[in-house]
């Protein structure tokens, strides 16, 4: 039996944290440590990961100033000593057998890195399925949303191979980080698995939704994955159509979030609507795309930008 590393940031998750650390702790593969990172939290949060460290010998407690997700994860991944490392989020909590089914996969595909989706608390959906796909693939999926059948979500990894590529998380990055994460880590490997299972259960963030406010880290998060998609067309030129959907479907995102403050945002508003207006023929005939985007292409390509972000925004609340 091989270790696995469990790497939890925290920060003011006071009201979930305890039945995250104690979905962890029921965990049927005995063999784990758990790395809690306080990032600086203001709350109970702190007080409640230091109980669990005095308690249980598998849990370590790192406190340290507010830094945000990325470097916590960091701070733990140094400090990991697992053959594997995963990544949990304090708000959410997995099945008894979500490490014992990942570790599974990951020796049987022979592969460094296993993928597996989330799904939502009130979820009571369970689907036990696993298949290996080839890194190209996988990236390509990931970009059209469709990897783990959804659009997101969380991974097993062969601590050595992050080890050896030097591969942390990138802390400029306020949103997509994770996504970031797990493009650059598939191409340092030839395969993934992919697990389809229902064993982590997340809770939707209130700040994903349409009542978000717009900021400098939302508005820089299109081109970022913009930017990264960029750098992999030079590498796999097959992948620029996959690219181009999720190109547009994050500036339709955003252009549907700023819309009442585009006032605010006029460069960053004016480059959205550049990309809706350049990329929406494309995506309505890619047929691997969702439905859902070509949907909002097909609005865009009848109505016009404007019309379109204001129906669009009006089906979205």
């Amino acid at each position: 039996m091989k270790m696995v590393s469990i790497v939890v940031p925290i920060f003011n998750v006071e009201y979930y944290l305890e039945e995250c650390i104690e979905s962890i702790l029921s965990q049927d593969y005995a063999d784990i440590e758990v790395i809690l990172i306080d990032d600086g939290s203001t709350d109970g949060s702190g007080d409640i990961a230091g109980k669990y460290a005095k308690v249980d010998y598998r849990v370590r407690v790192v406190h340290k100033k507010n830094e945000g997700v990325s470097v916590a994860r960091n701070t733990g991944l140094k400090i990991a000593q697992g053959k594997y490392v995963v990544f949990i989020d304090a708000d959410d909590y997995i099945s008894s057998n979500f490490v014992q089914r990942l570790v599974e996969d990951i020796i049987r595909a022979k592969v460094s890195i296993v993928t597996t989706s989330k799904a939502h608390v009130l979820s009571d959906a369970f689907v036990e399925d696993m298949e290996t796909v080839d890194s190209h693939d996988a990236v390509e999926r990931m970009f059209y949303g469709s990897l783990e059948k959804s659009d997101n979500g969380v991974q097993l990894f062969e601590r050595e191979l992050l080890i050896r590529n030097s591969l942390l998380f990138d802390p400029s990055k306020k949103i997509g980080e994770d996504f970031d994460f797990l493009v650059r880590a598939l191409m340092r490997t030839d395969r993934v698995a992919v697990d389809y299972s229902k064993m982590y259960y997340y809770r939707p963030n209130p700040a994903s939704t349409m009542n978000q406010n717009v900021n400098i880290g939302l508005m820089a998060s299109a081109s970022g994955f913009s930017s990264l998609g960029d750098s992999l067309v030079g590498v796999w030129p097959s992948l620029k159509p996959a690219i181009d959907v999720k190109n547009f479907g994050d500036s339709v995102s955003l252009l549907m979030r700023s819309y009442y403050v585009r006032s605010e945002w006029t460069d960053d508003y004016e480059k959205l609507g550049y990309n809706t207006r350049s990329l929406k023929w494309a995506v309505l005939v890619n047929r691997k795309a969702r439905k859902k985007v070509r949907v909002a292409a097909l609005a865009y390509c009848v109505l016009g930008n404007r019309l379109a972000t204001m129906v669009l925004r009006r089906i979205k609340k």
